[in-house]
């Protein structure tokens, strides 16, 4: 049975590198958005921006706390997949968030039902901290806990 387990982990661990390097290969289009770090630093930061606020290349790098190269290497991407459109008549090409693209009408929406979720949980979990966990501290009578009055001072 033990070698079966082995064979089975080695197995699951072939086909994992398999799927990985078929994702890195031919990548989904959110594999494309989100696989590096540059995409999901400057969609962070142009939702978070003013509306219509408008950046040229070296701007939404530091806007977004990459390197001007970053923004380079992605920005087709980024016009490509409606994230940024590019600001007519701009010399040099200024950019801002593509407002109505559906993309990111997505976007705002999952940003906001994630803030959602991280408000709720944050809030269970200031709850659970509040509340007794033990017998004892549900009931100031419980018999296991001693009274001020029956300790030794």
């Amino acid at each position: 049975m033990a070698g079966t387990a082995d064979s089975d982990s080695e197995q699951l661990s072939d086909e994992a590198a398999e799927m990985s390097e078929v994702r890195h290969t031919s990548p989904s289009v959110w594999m494309a958005l989100t696989g590096n770090e540059t995409i999901p630093l400057v969609v962070d930061a142009l939702l978070d921006a003013p509306p219509g606020k408008e950046f040229n290349k070296t701007e939404l790098a530091e806007y977004a706390g990459t390197t001007h190269q970053s923004i380079q290497n992605h920005i087709d991407n980024l016009v490509g997949f409606q994230i940024i459109e590019a600001v007519p008549d701009t010399q040099p090409t200024r950019y801002r968030l593509d407002t109505d693209s559906p993309v990111v009408k997505q976007l705002f929406k999952l940003t906001t039902n994630l803030d959602e979720v991280a408000r709720t949980n944050e809030k269970l979990e200031a709850k659970r901290e509040d509340t007794p966990s033990t017998p004892a501290d549900l009931n100031p009578n419980y018999p296991g806990r001693k009274r001020a009055n029956e300790f030794d001072v």
